[in-house]
């Protein structure tokens, strides 16, 4: 798990906002703009931004997501909240 804490507080990942959210995914990944991604590589995974996510259950989901470009890493056109399966993160 990469957080980091220092001057400018905590470091916002995939598996901060897995934990933070409840999302249960072996695997999260975040970008601050829901644009660009890695690829994810265990399943349920999870893509998240800063309001919300897409959930993956398996790799042949993800792989057949017409709304991602995936390459060697995963492009995202628009933004992830776009997505029609994306859901905002509970108020906390």
């Amino acid at each position: 798990m990469s957080v980091t804490t220092g001057r400018l507080g905590i470091r916002v990942t995939g598996e901060l906002q897995n934990r933070k959210h409840g999302l249960s995914a072996k695997h999260a990944l975040y970008h601050k703009d829901g644009t660009f991604y890695e690829r994810l590589r265990e399943f349920p995974g999870v893509l998240c931004d800063d309001r919300g996510y897409v959930k993956y259950e398996s790799r042949e989901q993800f792989e057949k997501d017409a709304r991602l470009n995936i390459g060697l890493k995963v492009n995202v056109p628009g933004t992830l909240a776009s997505h029609p399966r994306y859901k905002l993160f509970a108020k906390d």
